[in-house]
């Protein structure tokens, strides 16, 4: 026999499909920003290929929107002043992907949130990072990509369960192409950091870190280097894990 709060959370599971809309950009609504102000939690919006001089904030309880290119090319989100091309901040489960973030001051920031997964964006000249994830849990970004920004790539400050895997480039940051800073978990495979200013990967007061697999190179410090984050205490912890490291500027692997 069923219960009142068996019944309750059996009726709450059902009913979150039923309200889910799908909202097309252009064609529903002209404005990818307002599109995503009203949204509700759970929605779908699809932004077809084109240029939008307008920048991204899901700040509004908009709990597992996603919201994705629809397929024939990725849309390109174009800034012309200072801000960030796409803002998460305290709100969870929400799903980016198949975009373009030129200039801002950073492509995409992930705040206080948590189960954010970015996927397939790339930034192009961002004035600061590329990427920011900050006082975040269990984001995921895969296949970004980062171009010449004029700070760090990406950059992860006091976050935890963080993964990143298939960078498909990191080149011609100002300064590391990654910089981690007390990421508790963090996971980074499968990824390339090069040409950049600083390091290509650098991790500090990290614990249960892996990293594995990655590639940086020509960067104008180290390529990857680690420091107090186990269980990484070694340049053959690094090496011994498939990372490679050629042509860095002052070293190409570090762990101290």
């Amino acid at each position: 026999m069923m219960t009142i709060r068996t019944l309750g959370v059996a009726a709450a599971l059902w009913c979150a499909p039923v309200w889910a809309a799908t909202i097309i950009v252009p064609d529903m609504n002209p404005s990818v920003r307002d599109a995503v102000m009203n949204a509700a939690p759970g929605d779908v919006i699809q932004v077809r290929a084109g240029i939008y001089f307008e920048p991204v904030r899901i700040e509004d309880g908009q709990t597992g929107l996603v919201i994705e290119g629809l397929g024939e090319g990725r849309p390109i989100l174009q800034l012309q002043r200072r801000g960030d091309g796409i803002s998460i901040r305290g709100v969870d489960g929400v799903t980016v992907r198949d975009f373009i973030v030129r200039g801002g001051t950073r492509g995409v920031r992930v705040e206080d949130a948590n189960g954010v997964v970015i996927e397939h964006v790339a930034s192009v000249a961002a004035r600061q990072e590329a990427f920011l994830v900050k006082r975040a849990s269990g984001t995921t970004l895969t296949a970004v990509e980062v171009d010449y920004s004029g700070g760090r790539g990406i950059r992860i400050d006091r976050a935890s369960a963080t993964t990143i895997t298939g960078v498909a480039g990191a080149f011609g940051n100002g300064r590391e192409g990654l910089r981690a800073d007390r990421a508790l978990g963090l996971t980074v495979q499968s990824s390339v950091f090069g040409g950049n200013r600083g390091d290509g990967i650098r991790v500090h007061k990290s614990e249960n870190v892996t990293l594995d697999g990655n590639v940086a190179s020509g960067n104008g410090h180290s390529g990857i280097r680690v420091q107090a984050s186990p269980p990484v205490a070694s340049v053959t912890d690094l090496t011994n894990a498939g990372n490679a490291a050629t042509g860095n500027g002052k070293a190409d692997f570090r762990a101290d």
